[in-house]
């Protein structure tokens, strides 16, 4: 008997669409039952009785928000073992989701097998491929959305005190399904210009040469190799077996729209009145097969024949201790843009030197790194590993991306975590100076130098800075608001500044301080 499924995702935001979810649409799918996928609390979803209710779970300071959303959705099954939480918080704190919402269906780890849901077919739903159809019918879009996604590797060696992949996924093995991956992918819903590869420590595997080699022959070369694909034919062909399916008609019907612009962009009068007069009333199935020869016409004389350059990306970065010539020469057999490579302690500096001018060697021309700050590092870290990457982009004629992250312990249900050498206000000032640039940091050095300072003891100021100083840099700077907060900041004595880190760290301004602490403390109100 097919089901009814409800799949979940909280409505924080996100770059990345829920995987785990789409890999259970496959599933389930597959079964025959119907699946319908919401982001956030949604009336409709939540006032129908669902067979089964899956939710998925992310970061672990989601907690309030993810708990909120699965207590949403208990009244919309049966009974409450029907409902089933998973996913990265689910995984690291099952029994704090199981005692919050109630919920005793918690999946930990990976879904290997489908007996881990109650069914006996016996399918490791973790290997299949996702369904793409389910992003289109929710209006939230995922920046990362058109992407393949993929593993040819789970776990990492490593055991990173601030990691949570020994907890998610312990074991590492190379798990290298891409070939069939894609070749589904572009079956079923078309194929994608870039691959995302999710893999944690993909140089540990022994078998890289063989990932390479399977990632080069389904076309991500060094040249071209990427036409745009005709969705049209793809979902025409689901829809002569599923003709009710409104989903497939409005594929489709985004299609048409898309080479509309194109046809327009041409003045072809002729062509342009054949699609629009199809999309001035809502699209049918009879109407579509009636008018099939014909727009396929249309479509192969406006189809795009330029073939594009198609890029892989590491997307969870490289291992620079790892990174050897042998390494470095296989990965470039691959368009791969940008490398990412993780300097996340100021003492891999050595190391990080090392990989980046390793990879330059061999072609490689776009960087990318992930910076953890806040964990045993202190401020000025930070600071020196950006001038760090400045020297090498001026060295060696590359760019170099970097996304400072904050790190959070993986037991915390919330943002407020502060290292040993950080404060409230420290933190403030470096996500006010990432808003600016929604948290990349160019290597360019005219940007580093005024945002993060072009000295140390700059950067020490700017962290103290208030807040809208630093995020409205140029107005303040104009007004003399900043001169002026920079002339009081000078005049402090060494214990005047020290009380002021102290307010401002602990934001309470309760403390009793001298008239210049009082004075400067105006600009922060």
């Amino acid at each position: 008997m097919n089901q009814n499924i409800l799949l979940v995702e909280p409505a924080y935001k996100n770059k990345y669409p829920p995987l785990g979810l789409m890999k259970l649409s496959t599933y389930h799918k597959g079964r025959g039952d119907n699946v319908s996928f919401v982001k956030g609390l949604v009336p409709e979803a939540k006032d129908r009785i669902w067979d089964r209710v899956y939710v998925t779970t992310l970061f672990t300071f989601h907690f309030d928000l993810t708990v909120k959303t699965i207590r949403y959705y208990k009244s919309s099954v049966g009974s409450t073992k029907d409902i089933f939480v998973g996913g990265i918080l689910a995984s690291l704190m099952p029994e704090k989701v199981k005692d919050s919402t109630g919920v005793t269906q918690i999946v930990t780890g990976q879904l290997s097998t489908d007996r881990i849901l109650g069914y006996r077919r016996n399918i490791n739903i973790d290997e299949l491929v996702p369904d793409y159809d389910i992003l289109d019918t929710i209006s939230y879009k995922y920046p990362a959305g058109d992407n393949y996604f993929a593993y040819t590797t789970r776990g990492c060696p490593n055991h990173c005190p601030f990691c949570a992949v020994p907890k998610l996924e312990p074991v590492f093995k190379t798990t290298n399904r891409i070939k069939e991956q894609i070749s589904i992918i572009n079956r079923e819903y078309g194929e994608k210009r870039n691959l995302l590869l999710l893999d944690n420590n993909v140089l540990y595997s022994d078998c890289l040469q063989q990932i390479v080699d399977d990632i080069y022959d389904c076309g991500f070369q060094n040249h071209p190799t990427f036409l745009i694909p005709n969705i049209y034919d793809i979902y025409v062909k689901k829809l002569k077996s599923d003709r009710d399916n409104l989903h497939y008609l409005k594929k489709v019907t985004l299609w048409l729209t898309e080479l509309h612009g194109r046809i327009a962009k041409k003045q072809d009068k002729m062509n342009l009145g054949v699609i629009c007069e199809i999309l001035k009333n809502n699209l049918t199935y009879e109407t579509l097969i009636g008018l099939d020869k014909q727009i396929t016409h249309i479509i192969d004389r406006n189809s795009d024949r330029i073939k594009k350059q198609r890029y892989v990306d590491f997307n969870q970065g490289i291992d620079a201790r790892l990174l050897t010539e042998d390494r470095i020469r296989v990965l470039t057999k691959l368009p791969i843009r940008p490398l990412r490579i993780a300097y996340d302690n100021i003492n891999d500096t050595d190391v990080y030197i090392k990989a980046v001018k390793l990879s330059s060697e061999h072609g490689i021309k776009s960087f990318s790194n992930y910076m953890l700050y806040n964990f045993k590092d202190r401020p000025e870290d930070l600071w020196i590993r950006l001038q760090v990457n400045l020297r090498l982009r001026e060295e060696l004629g590359i760019s170099i991306f970097s996304f400072p992250m904050k790190y959070i312990p993986i037991e915390y249900t919330n943002r407020d975590y502060l290292g040993e050498y950080w404060n409230k206000k420290y933190i403030r000032a470096i996500q006010a100076v990432l808003l600016v640039k929604k948290g990349i940091v160019s290597s360019n050095r005219s940007f580093v130098e005024r945002a993060f300072g072009k000295t140390e003891k700059e950067f020490q100021e700017i962290l103290l800075m208030p807040e809208n100083y630093i995020i409205n840099r140029s107005h303040n700077e104009l007004n003399g608001m900043t001169s002026q907060w920079r002339y009081e900041y000078s005049e402090l004595s060494d214990s005047d500044r020290d009380d002021l880190i102290s307010i401002l760290g602990k934001q309470d301004k309760s403390m009793d301080v001298s008239p210049r602490v009082s004075s400067i403390l105006k600009h922060y109100e």
